[in-house]
């Protein structure tokens, strides 16, 4: 019997599994528009699997200035504040539960732009959003949030098959 190459990774299943619950509750406390599949994928992309080993606080990317598991910048906390009325500070990027809130309110910012814009696929201009991309919703440009989302979307759909 032959390995079908195109099935999700077990690291993925893993994910799913010590993950899923905690975003859907989350999904469910804040009302949010994205799936859980989308956040598992923002976990991955962002952090790899380091959340198994690691504190939100000692995850850092872009030279510092994304911090976390779902490597929050200080523009998303201001986005995510802007949209929700809500006070998260930076610092609270380093908590490993608050990490995860602004991760997934910040896609679901990202997600409801995408939609109010009538993007022919919002979870790619989402994704491209939460990176730092622009509104063009080109899924064929080579520029960095487009790769970066084109890679999420290979995972989001790994995720759905499981």
């Amino acid at each position: 019997m032959t390995k079908n190459l195109s099935s999700p990774p077990k690291k993925y299943q893993q994910v799913k599994a010590d993950m899923k619950e905690a975003f859907e509750t989350i999904i469910d406390k804040f009302g949010l528009s994205v799936n859980s599949d989308m956040l598992l994928t923002t976990l991955v992309k962002e952090s790899g699997f380091d959340y198994f080993s690691k504190k939100a606080k000692d995850i850092i990317g872009d030279g510092g200035f994304s911090l976390g598991y779902m490597q929050i910048s200080p523009y998303a906390v201001k986005d995510v504040n802007k949209a929700y009325a809500s006070n998260y500070t930076d610092n609270d990027r380093n908590d490993n539960y608050l990490n995860l809130v602004i991760g997934s309110l910040f896609l679901n910012v990202c997600f409801l732009s995408a939609i109010k814009l009538m993007a022919k696929d919002p979870i790619f201009l989402a994704y491209k959003k939460y990176n730092g991309g622009n509104d063009e919703t080109e899924t064929s440009k080579n520029d960095m949030a487009s790769i970066y989302a084109n890679d999420c979307i290979k995972i989001y759909n790994q995720f759905k098959e499981l």
